[in-house]
């Protein structure tokens, strides 16, 4: 039955990567008393085999597309505004352009079967701790001229800078 709806139920959310883990987990459980001690021993297993795709799903949905959910309120006026941006920024020009350093929009990852939904929301997670990393690089770029008038001893700018780079 599990099988059967992973593959025709698009509202259940269930795959055949679950059907999959569940069937490990049963095989590596000690059968016991019967069926359901079995399946009472396995689900421990499924669980911890289950939880990064299940977090991953719940995180990407937060981000992803959170205007699709009628829940979903904006806490300014802006912010619908910034994540249109920050998509387009991410799909159609940084990943174009530099597609080894930045990815597309998570929506857009989801779409791609050969990746899992963790590996999706790690992906996501590393082109957004570079938009960080650039935008901190930016800001200390724009002030380094004001720093540098308050005569603090500061480094050359480059050496600020270096562990950026490892973003």
């Amino acid at each position: 039955v599990m099988l059967g709806e992973a593959l025709i139920s698009p509202y259940l959310p269930i795959s055949p990567s679950d059907v999959v883990m569940l069937g490990e987990a049963l095989d590596g459980a000690d059968g016991g008393d019967g069926p359901m001690a079995k399946l009472r021993a396995a689900l421990p297993a499924y669980e911890a085999a289950a939880a990064p795709e299940a977090e991953a799903v719940a995180r990407i949905a937060q981000v992803g597309f959170p205007y699709q959910y009628p829940i979903t309120r904006e806490r300014s006026p802006l912010q619908k505004a910034g994540w249109f941006a920050n998509f387009l920024l991410r799909t159609f020009v940084l990943s174009k352009l530099l597609p080894r350093l930045f990815s597309p929009a998570a929506i857009v990852l989801v779409q791609r079967p050969q990746l899992s939904y963790a590996q999706v929301w790690r992906t996501a997670q590393r082109t957004t701790r570079r938009l960080q990393g650039l935008g901190l690089a930016a800001a200390l770029a724009a002030a380094w001229p004001w720093l540098r008038r308050l005569a603090l001893p500061l480094p050359p700018l480059p050496l600020l800078l270096l562990p950026l780079a490892a973003l």
